[in-house]
């Protein structure tokens, strides 16, 4: 139950950093972002900084899932 817990709550950490990725996507595109650089310059870090827990959270998804596989085979 555990696992399950643990593997849901990295789900919604993935969604949820997947819809702030998609948001600071729009938000690089945006004149009012781009054209100023401070602003620019600050969602470029945050989305690269998102990136990075994306990247890390999906890696602990996958070890979650493949010991929650591990445990439904042995029952």
């Amino acid at each position: 139950a555990k696992q399950k817990n643990l593997f849901k709550q990295l789900e919604e950490k993935i969604a949820e950093l997947t819809r702030k990725k998609n948001q600071l996507e729009l938000d690089l595109a945006s004149p009012e972002v781009y054209g100023d650089k401070t602003k620019f310059l600050q969602t470029e870090t945050a989305y690269k900084a998102n990136a990075d827990d994306l990247k890390k959270t999906n890696a602990e998804y996958e070890i979650v899932f493949e010991k929650l596989v591990e445990l439904e085979d042995k029952a």
